[in-house]
Order: structure tokens, then sequence, then C-alpha cells
């Protein structure tokens, strides 16, 4: 059996409420880089297997986990935020000068929607969540530790909360309609992730399943 625990960032510059630009270089701030600190000193298990999305944020706060148990192997895969919205638009912008534009992308509720350059659709999103679990199928780890974002577990969490079969070979996200859409978002804001929270999931022969 497989048991992954995915770990949300610590706190960001956006989590606080900064200006900030390019989604993939938002920084931790001073609290984050504690947060990340406490995070790696409190885990009860030893990974076999640590993942961390590109972004600086989710790096930062994967690096001291690394530091601790630095002859566990360190990958790097495609499991960033949802980056939904252009980063041309909002770039030198905070939280509550994107509120229009966030609150809009989600009234469309059009899973293939594309924003502009830098920017994917909701169907994007989880065919990458798809990719990471099939890949995490074929893994001889057995302890996973996973640095990422919260929309990206998110929906990790709600597909795995909602769908049946759980085997992700049969996952088909381009089926997906607005109305699906809207029930991620509505669960998205119902159940949050705290930064430096997460959850664990666990991969058998029976399907993968919430911890």
């Amino acid at each position: 059996m497989l048991q992954l625990h995915l770990f949300r960032h610590g706190e960001s510059a956006a989590n606080a409420g900064l200006v900030t630009s390019q989604p993939a270089e938002i920084p931790l701030t001073p609290r984050g880089e504690q947060q990340a600190m406490a995070l790696a000193h409190q885990l009860t298990f030893h990974p076999d297997l640590i993942l961390c999305s590109p972004f600086l944020r989710a790096r930062q706060t994967a690096a001291p986990c690394c530091a601790r148990f630095p002859t566990v192997p360190l990958l790097t895969l495609p499991i960033q935020e949802f980056t939904y919205l252009a980063p041309a638009r909002c770039a030198a912008t905070d939280a509550a000068t994107r509120r229009p534009l966030v609150d809009a992308y989600w009234q469309r509720a059009d899973p293939r929607h594309v924003d502009g350059d830098g920017a994917e659709s909701f169907v994007d999103l989880l065919n990458r969540v798809r990719q990471l679990l099939l890949e995490l199928q074929q893994s001889d780890a057995s302890e996973v530790a996973l640095f990422g974002h919260g929309q990206f577990m998110q929906a990790l969490r709600w597909h795995l909360h909602n769908a049946v079969p759980l085997h992700a070979e049969h996952w088909q996200p381009e089926r997906l309609e607005a109305e699906q859409m809207r029930a991620f978002r509505r669960f998205d804001l119902a159940h949050p992730i705290a930064n430096a929270a997460g959850f664990t999931c666990r991969w058998s022969l029976a399907g993968w399943r919430l911890g």
C-alpha cells in the first residue's frame, strides 16, 4: 500500500494580501518559513519519496523536510497551483484587486475555458491530478510526502471524495460539465486547506482512498 501525504505550502506573499506578479515566483512570508520549519519537524513518518511543485513557495516549504531527510529522493513534478487567470492580467495586483476576475471566472463555469497565455483550463488541472495518481500507482514508494498548493490538492481530494471507480485510469476529466465545476468550487470554499496543513490518501489494489 502507498500512503500519499499532501501538504499545502506555508503562508505566501499572496496569502498575506501583498502585491504579487508571476504566480510561479511568489515567495513565502517569514511566517510561512516558520510554518515550513515546524511542519518538517512535526512529520511522524519517514518518507521514501518527496514530491514538490516547481513553484517557489512550494519549494521553500519542502526545503526543511529535504534537509531533515537528506537521503530521500526529491522529484519536481507538474503539480503546481491552478493558474486559471492569465498572469499578464494579474501582474502587480493583490487578492482584493483580483477578486472580480476570480468571481467572473468561477461564475462562467466553463471547464474548457483558458483565460490567456500562461493560464490553463479546469480540465487541464484535473488531467494533471489524474496524471499524478497514475504515476504513483506505478511507484515502488510506500510513504510519499507531497508539497503543493491548495486548489491542486482540493481537486485531488474532491475527485477521491466523489469518484467511482477510484482507479485513475478510469477517470475522464474531459467529460466534466459546468455543474461539476460549480460543485468543485462549492467544495473548495466549504473545506479550505490551511497553509502548511494537508491530508493523506492511500493507494491499494482496491483503488485510491482518502485517509
